[in-house]
């Protein structure tokens, strides 16, 4: 055991010791240096924002901005110039070049006057009793067609019977329809024929050629004049 009674100093007593020491320095050293520096003592009230009341009722609107300037509208482009023609100017009739002759009376023995008006390019006048200088203007004759019909394509006069085959019935060719052209001579005879259209048979083809070659016709006409021409002669095969 310790003996309290002794004059040394323990450890533990000394470390109280120091703690002591040490807090009361710190206490007389904080008491010291809070005056140099007030803001240690009250650090929140550096830290304290300042609020501004904004009165709103003071507070001036923005200022309107100023109206676009208006765009000046594009400038009209003028009509162009229309140059009026001058006046057209009312030619004069030519003024007559009056002669006047005298020719001897043969029945009376005295002398008349002639009176003869040249107006360039009018006929002339003469006085009552006198002969004309000039012929009058007579227009040219107009010519008479030498015939009725002057123009006339080749026509057909009498058609001949047409018989449908048989053959081109069983067969299912019909109804068809056959186109021959034919030369008609000057006279009107049928001088050829060929096949224009076929009805897609032989036999349709064969009897259509054989009634245009006995049918009568009338010739072409050019000029009053009978020619040879062309004819297209139809025939319609049906199954009555």
């Amino acid at each position: 055991m310790a003996n309290n009674d002794s004059p040394f100093l323990t450890t533990g007593e000394k470390v109280r010791n120091f703690l002591g020491i040490a807090i009361l320095v710190s206490l007389i050293a904080h008491v010291a240096v809070t005056p140099l520096f007030p803001d240690l003592a009250h650090p929140k009230d550096a830290e304290k924002v300042q609020k501004v009341t904004v009165d709103k009722t003071h507070v001036k609107p923005p200022p309107t901005p100023p109206p676009p300037t208006p765009t000046p509208p594009p400038t009209p482009t003028p009509p162009p110039k229309v140059e009026t023609p001058p006046p057209k100017q009312e030619q004069k009739p030519p003024t007559p070049i009056i002669h006047v002759q005298k020719l001897n009376n043969n029945n009376s023995g005295g002398s008349s006057t002639n009176l003869v008006v040249n107006t360039k390019g009018t006929e002339n006048l003469t006085a009552p009793g006198s002969k004309a200088t000039g012929p009058p203007a007579t227009a040219p004759p107009t010519q008479a067609p030498q015939c009725a019909v002057p123009f006339q394509d080749a026509t057909v006069n009498q058609k001949a019977d047409v018989n449908t085959p048989q053959s081109a019935v069983d067969a299912g060719a019909v109804p068809a329809t056959v186109v021959v052209e034919v030369t008609i001579d000057a006279s009107g005879n049928p001088v050829a024929a060929k096949i224009s259209q076929s009805g897609n048979n032989m036999a349709l083809d064969r009897e259509a050629k054989r009634a245009a070659m006995t049918s009568s016709y009338h010739p072409k006409i050019v000029n009053c004049k009978k020619v040879t021409g062309d004819y297209l002669f139809q025939v319609d095969f049906t199954n009555d």
